[in-house]
């Protein structure tokens, strides 16, 4: 997959770990890992979890990382269609998660024994559409003066070289410490 041939997936969900395993996909439930990894990827995943487990989560996960290992986390963050996925709990952004998972902490309630430290991030960013969401499920009277303002939005954002926009997710390269 992608160049890769050492690589392992994990679920929770049976039929996902079936999909994946009818594809070929080496798969597993995080239980069974029994490996130690030099990369773990994140993709659209801490979304879901609550924020009373995202801790023991991603211990759990950075126990499984070699020392000097990489986590890569690509998730959402808050905009207006983050709740359309009704299985997404609260964004967790960056420097919150830096804030368990450093000795720099401004909490001192959650903290890790782990240690990381943030090498790169990226943020996704996405026109200024203006959001009437009754109008666009209805296409009431008002929808095409909707969509003109979100042509205008997605013009504005493209000669801007996306600066006039608004963030909706991130690409964090984490390293274990």
């Amino acid at each position: 997959y992608l160049g890769y041939s050492n690589y392992i997936g994990t679920d929770i969900s049976d039929d996902m770990l079936n999909i994946c395993r009818e594809k070929k996909h080496q798969v597993l439930k995080p239980n069974e890992l029994q490996y130690r990894f030099d990369v773990i990827l994140m993709s659209h995943v801490i979304e879901h979890i609550e924020s009373q487990d995202v801790i023991n989560f991603l211990e759990f996960y950075l126990n499984k990382l070699n020392s000097d290992g990489v986590l890569i986390i690509l998730t959402p963050t808050f905009y207006d269609g983050f709740y359309n996925d009704i299985d997404h709990t609260r964004p967790y952004l960056p420097h919150g998660i830096l804030n368990i998972f450093t000795s720099n902490r401004i909490s001192r309630s959650y903290k890790s024994n782990y240690q990381i430290e943030l090498k790169e991030l990226k943020f996704r960013r996405t026109p200024l559409f203006r959001y009437f969401m009754s109008k666009r499920f209805t296409h009431g009277s008002d929808y095409v003066s909707v969509k003109i303002m979100d042509y205008l939005a997605i013009l504005m954002f493209r000669l801007s070289f996306k600066f006039i926009g608004r963030v909706t997710g991130y690409f964090a390269v984490f390293k274990k410490a």
